[in-house]
């Protein structure tokens, strides 16, 4: 049994990080793996700045790891600048994006799914200007003070520009997560980013030969003020953790 969970938005000490650590020490110990696919935090200004504020996640994601279970982590929009200090104080895999595994024969594409977001073209410069190395080099070589101020100036932008964006703009474009998954051989996706949690069953393309794309879109944690976890096994189930 295998765990997907995206978008917990954990802000230090906030409710959603108790229920983390509630779900860490405890559900999440049934699955044989544990897939976390962006934006487990909120913010992310670099390791050495957010891994103090987070100690109660890090610790608990330190338990889960030294316990034996395998947790991955990839970087989302929100905290694309999780490091490998990050990964080494928690015993997590850091994913790229996308990422393919076999799951019980089903081959499957893991992304945090704002690279699929291609309608909304000025997001995607920007996504490609935030994740170079020289815009991250300058990042780093900046004052703590001045790197908060960029994080909390990028937010605010990002915010205002998004609520005035038609809702279909900042969904993904289905024919961008089409053909990844044509172009990686892959009969499912599953990502999260967009907080329209939902199962959608397609035809890939117009030759019945390549079968039907099963896309799963992953419950942002905050819509319920608790968490939803995506479990697959042989049959797909939702588990619910309160808040």
């Amino acid at each position: 049994m295998i765990d997907f969970l995206a978008d917990l938005h954990l802000a230090p000490g906030d409710s959603l990080t108790r229920s983390f650590i509630q779900y860490l020490d405890g559900p999440a110990r049934d699955a044989d793996a544990v897939y976390i696919l962006g934006d487990l935090f909120n913010v992310w200004l670099g390791d050495d700045m957010s891994l103090p504020e987070h100690d109660e996640a890090v610790s608990a994601l330190r338990r889960a790891t030294r316990d034996g279970l395998p947790v991955s982590v990839m970087r989302g929009n929100r905290d694309f600048l999780l490091g490998a200090a990050f990964a080494e104080a928690t015993g997590v895999t850091l994913l790229d994006d996308p990422t393919v595994i076999d799951l019980n024969g089903t081959t499957t594409v893991l992304s945090h799914g704002d690279r699929y977001c291609t309608d909304d073209t000025s997001y995607q410069l920007y996504r490609r200007v935030v994740h170079s190395r020289r815009a991250q080099r300058v990042y780093f070589g900046l004052p703590t003070a001045w790197r908060q101020r960029v994080a909390d100036r990028l937010r605010g932008g990002s915010a205002e520009r998004t609520a005035h964006k038609p809702v279909e703009i900042t969904d993904v474009n289905y024919g961008a997560v089409d053909a990844e998954a044509r172009r990686l051989a892959a009969s499912r996706v599953i990502h999260g980013h967009t907080h329209r949690p939902a199962l959608h069953r397609r035809q890939l393309g117009r030759a019945r030969r390549e079968g039907l794309l099963e896309h799963w879109v992953l419950e942002d944690w905050r819509l319920r003020s608790g968490g939803a976890v995506l479990r697959l096994r042989d049959t797909p189930s939702l588990l619910r953790v309160a808040a």
